[in-house]
């Protein structure tokens, strides 16, 4: 981590983790949230104050589950609980559940029920991920969350899937997210990706 220094132009470093292995930093605001992969991760974060961020343990591991893909929006934090039962890899890309931290009540609340989410993003109270709770293809979901009851409905962005392939990689930013879908070139028999994006403000679908 540096703070840019405008007066002379500096940016001097400090070391926030002396764990190793790190993976995934998040930032949002003077928090910062990562991942550290040992033989199961932990996940941790500091709070960046005048020089110094202490690292804080969010969440240690409990028994054979992995927290991978971490972000972090405001005071909220999401991340990927995966369990690959008879496997010892360290696979990002293992389907997994999604759980949220909220930094203001100190509570940890499930998103997802089943392990079929990847890629979690939040912006503000609201999480996208790919999901294939419905079919082999990943299909882009959100919700968003309510403090108050602690709950965050599930749904898909794009209801009708009879002509939507798969869809991955999703990212967000207020109210627009965007993300990777596969299609097939019929001209050159071949499948590709396109970039489409969606603006939940006027229910907008745009492909790039």
């Amino acid at each position: 981590l540096c703070e840019f220094d405008s007066t002379n132009g500096t940016c001097p470093t400090i070391n926030i983790s002396y764990e190793g292995d790190v993976s995934s930093p998040a930032i949002s605001g003077n928090r910062i949230l990562w991942s550290v992969r040992h033989a199961h991760p932990n996940l941790f974060y500091c709070e960046y104050d005048n020089g110094s961020c202490p690292q804080q343990t969010l969440v240690s591991n409990v028994s054979d589950w992995f927290y991978t893909n971490p972000d972090i929006s405001e005071n909220y934090a999401v991340w990927l609980s995966t369990n690959p039962v008879g496997s010892d890899r360290r696979d990002d890309l293992e389907p997994g559940q999604i759980y949220l931290y909220d930094f203001n009540e100190q509570v940890m609340v499930p998103i997802t029920e089943n392990k079929t989410a990847l890629g979690p993003k939040i912006s503000g109270n609201t999480i996208v991920w790919a999901d294939n709770r419905t079919s082999l293809d990943f299909q882009i979901f959100y919700c968003v969350y309510d403090p108050e009851t602690q709950t965050c409905p599930n749904q898909p962005i794009i209801s009708d899937v009879s002509n939507v392939t798969n869809q991955e990689s999703p990212d967000i930013s207020g109210s627009r997210v965007v993300w990777a879908q596969d299609f097939y070139d019929v001209d050159n028999d071949v499948n590709l990706r396109d970039l489409f994006w969606y603006d939940f403000e006027n229910s907008r679908l745009v492909s790039s």
